[in-house]
């Protein structure tokens, strides 16, 4: 068998462990096809994955960051070195480097979503929500973007900028509930809500009557909880 075939078997064996939830055997078999091609930032991507997966944060970044360094600073290598970032408690670090990632590749698809979270832990909703605002203007179909920057908005009490977001989660998928039910209590957060509009609401979404009763009960006391 060629080394070719070889690496391509440990780094499959790599991905089936991770899918399988089996994160010490998908280290093995990524350093496997790491030993066997040192260079290559791919494999040590899936190396800092699959370490991270198994608890080894601090040699999962060390891989991350060979893989930044000999792919030449490539947006793949980048971003997956800002999740781990992130995910490992350093959202500051995090911040700067998708910061970085985005002045040199300002259409990547996530890089922007991965900022807001980062964002949002460092204590900065506001700023998370401005960030998503720019995702959503590049690619108004991203739903995912759409529902975290109304979360984030909820979190800062920015219900306007909420009701919005909520509302184009649903023009998106109007078959999303929760979406539906947080985008009346952002509506009754900004102008209060009549008896007549809540039996309606009842009426409307037999489903989710239980959880409307309780959000509105919140609603206009600035602690949403759902």
């Amino acid at each position: 068998m060629s080394a070719a075939s070889r690496v391509a078997g440990h780094a499959r064996a790599a991905h089936a462990a991770l899918g399988a939830g089996k994160p010490r055997a998908a280290v093995e078999a990524a350093r496997a096809a790491v030993r066997l091609r040192p260079g290559d930032p791919d494999l040590l991507c899936l190396l800092a994955v699959a370490l991270f997966e198994a608890g080894e944060h601090p040699l999962a970044l060390e891989a991350a960051d060979r893989a930044v360094t000999l792919g030449r600073g490539s947006a793949r290598t980048r971003y997956n070195r800002a999740v781990l970032l992130r995910r490992t408690g350093d959202a500051a670090r995090a911040c700067r480097a998708l910061e970085e990632l985005l002045d040199l590749a300002p259409d990547h698809p996530a890089a922007r979503i991965e900022l807001a979270q980062a964002l949002a832990a460092l204590g900065d909703l506001a700023q998370a929500v401005v960030v998503l605002a720019q995702q959503v203007r590049q690619w108004p179909g991203d739903r995912i973007a759409w529902r975290d920057q109304a979360i984030f908005a909820e979190r800062a009490g920015d219900w306007e900028s909420a009701a919005a977001a909520w509302e184009a989660v649903l023009a998106l998928d109007d078959t999303d509930d929760e979406a539906r039910l947080r985008r009346y209590v952002a509506q009754a957060e900004l102008s209060g809500i009549t008896p007549a509009e809540l039996d309606r609401l009842r009426n409307d979404y037999p489903r989710i009557a239980y959880a409307i009763e309780r959000a509105i009960a919140h609603a206009g006391r600035g602690c949403l909880r759902l």
